[in-house]
């Protein structure tokens, strides 16, 4: 259940991305009587013909309360918008009025009086307001001005700081992280803003009545202030509580606005399989050091569906398999390795919005990240996150290989040993498969590295497909990495590709980045008949090596169990310092496969540490 006080219509989400401010526009949000001053909330944006006018109007003699909301012009004229007010209000008491007629005595025929409002000028004098004047001119006029409706003053309060929207996560466990979920304010600063969390003393167990979770019964117990909170213990089996007072740069105080979890607090899932890992990250890099981590989460646009619980998942209860569970896990996940730079695979882009970007973007965990949509109307992606104490984002590019093989001069020998045949080209150029490009800034030696990340096709037949894809990719790094070096000649450059690379060793795909280069009789150009890929020699400039080696499992199902993901690191100008090791075969053989309610994905993450290979300063 949801207390709001005094707000109104437009949202601004927290985590607005290089593409400007976003407008969301929603219905008016409810205004309850817990302020000491009845207000009445005006909304406008500038050059939008419309404001919103929202108030409580609570008559206890006439037993009426009731929120009413206007949208109006805002050059109309203040007569017409009065005619309007007071026209919602009779049709109200004019109900009232009927379904009192029969119990209304002879001496109660005054009980309903006459609808009548004032606007007036409270620091002059309470000047009544005239009608002969726009709307706009009287509710946002520089002083004080009171709306007096039928005895009761209402406070015009324009474009208060507020919180249009949150609430808490449906699963809520005992361990891991909880937040204000889909967020949206509007005119506040929420670095200014105070999040306080409080958890319920009386417990499920002892009879608390979700029903009545609002009532005198529950008392609330404070457990702290901070944009992030971990469940404890000592929160299982009762609810929470979130309270935000939002607060603008001018230090003006907002709409106390408060959201209490829907069901109570669980115990969380006991050891994770991931924490084995993490006991070998506990601690940040070095300076001249980079974690690196590359991970497919197993979007839930894929998990979320019948045949994923019962044949490509049956192992996971279908909870653990959930997104509002799995998503707890992925960021103490995360969170735990201390990494210097994320390449995320299946990345929803709602759970990037509201999840990833709000929790490792807090200032306690010091990334920044930046979202890369799948070609198409795929609705999920490759994420890249960085530590800003050690990395300046210089620039991002998203690059559909499809397009960029039918379009770029650089790739002109790919397309030309494939575009004749029409099978093979449709299979390769209609593919949704991205790459994502992030040029770093090393913070203390001044280098720049240049992350690619990656998923590439998953048919088990199309290793040619992904041959190719990976010539795309790496003439897509060469011309980046060419611009870099114009556009920065006093800095040495370093690539990295990482992703899920559908591909098992021995492969084309890590034979190419590897050694270097394919020949043109190579037997993947003709694994699948019918499209043959004739006369491709692939060459490529850089030395790349694979930080984790081969591992034999980086994806661990029920029907499949090999490895898809690599680390492909720059080996003239870095070296690998450590590899956190991966379970065991035997550790894996007792779970069956993954996901379950210890590992959030069916992958698992290739986790590295690299450091620079000498001085290669220019």
């Amino acid at each position: 259940m949801i207390f709001l006080k005094n707000t109104c219509l437009q949202t601004i989400p927290l985590n607005v991305r290089s593409f400007g401010p976003i407008r969301f526009f929603a219905r008016h949000p409810k205004i309850t009587t817990m302020e000491t001053k009845n207000k009445a909330i005006v909304k406008h944006f500038p050059e939008d013909p419309i404001f919103s006018f929202t108030f409580l109007f609570n008559h206890p003699n006439l037993g009426v309360q009731r929120q009413f909301n206007l949208s109006r012009p805002i050059e109309e004229p203040s007569s017409q918008f009065k005619t309007r007010l007071l026209g919602n209000i009779e049709k109200v008491l004019t109900k009232k009025r009927k379904r009192k007629a029969n119990q209304t005595e002879e001496g109660e025929k005054d009980l309903f009086p006459e609808v009548q409002a004032t606007f007036s000028n409270q620091t002059c004098s309470n000047l009544i307001l005239g009608d002969d004047v726009a709307i706009k001119d009287i509710l946002f006029a520089d002083n004080e001005v009171v709306m007096n409706l039928m005895g009761h003053e209402y406070l015009v309060d324009v474009n208060p700081p507020m919180v249009e929207s949150a609430r808490l996560q449906d699963q809520i466990m005992s361990g891991f992280l909880v937040y204000p979920y889909k967020l949206k304010v509007n005119f506040s600063d929420l670095s200014l803003s105070t999040f306080s969390w409080f958890a319920s003393v009386e417990k499920f167990h002892d009879g608390l009545d979700p029903r009545a979770k609002t009532s005198p019964q529950v008392t609330w117990a404070h457990r702290q202030d901070s944009y992030l909170y971990r469940v404890t213990d000592e929160d299982k089996g009762g609810l929470l509580r979130l309270v935000i007072r939002p607060k603008n740069s001018q230090n003006r105080e907002g709409l106390i606005f408060e959201t209490i979890s829907k069901g109570e607090v669980s115990a969380g899932p006991g050891l994770c399989g991931f924490e084995a890992r993490q006991a070998f990250t506990k601690t940040k890099t070095k300076t001249d050091e980079l974690r690196v981590v590359t991970y497919n989460l197993l979007a839930d646009l894929y998990a979320d569906s019948e045949y994923s619980r019962t044949v490509l998942h049956p192992q996971c209860p279908p909870y653990a398999l959930a997104i509002e569970y799995r998503k707890q896990l992925l960021l103490q996940e995360l969170i735990g390795y201390n990494a210097d730079i994320l390449c995320l695979q299946e990345v929803d882009a709602k759970v990037f919005d509201l999840d990833l970007c709000l929790v490792l973007e807090e200032p306690q965990y010091g990334f920044q990240g930046t979202f890369a949509s799948k070609g198409g109307s795929v609705n999920e992606g490759e994420a890249c996150f960085w530590r800003t104490d050690k990395f300046e984002l210089i620039e991002t590019e998203r690059v559909v290989l499809g397009e960029s093989l039918k379009t770029k001069d650089y790739v002109k020998d790919i397309l030309s040993s494939i575009c004749e045949n029409d099978q093979l080209m449709a299979n390769v150029a209609e593919r949704s498969t991205i790459v994502q490009l992030v040029v770093l800034k090393h913070k203390s030696s001044e280098r720049l590295v240049i992350v690619a990340n990656t998923h590439m096709y998953f048919k088990p037949e199309a290793d040619h497909v992904r041959l190719l894809q990976s010539a795309v990719i790496l003439r897509e790094l060469a011309e980046k990495q060419k611009k870099m070096t114009f556009a920065h000649p006093k800095c040495r450059i370093s690539v990295m590709i990482c992703g899920d690379f559908n591909s098992t060793p021995p492969c084309g795909v890590f034979e190419y980045y590897t050694k270097g280069s394919i020949a043109p009789d190579h037997p993947e150009w003709r694994v699948v008949e019918g499209q043959v890929v004739n006369d491709l020699n692939l060459h490529h400039q850089f030395k790349l090596g694979s930080a984790c080696g081969t591992p034999e499992y980086t994806n661990f199902t029920i029907t499949f169990k090999d490895c898809l993901d690599y680390i492909f690191y720059d080996k003239d100008s870095m070296k690998v310092r450590e590899v956190v090791p991966f379970p065991s075969k035997e550790e894996l053989d007792e779970i069956q496969g993954i996901p379950n309610i210890g590992y959030p994905s069916d992958h698992l993450p290739c986790i590295a540490t690299l450091a620079w290979n000498g001085d290669h300063s220019v």
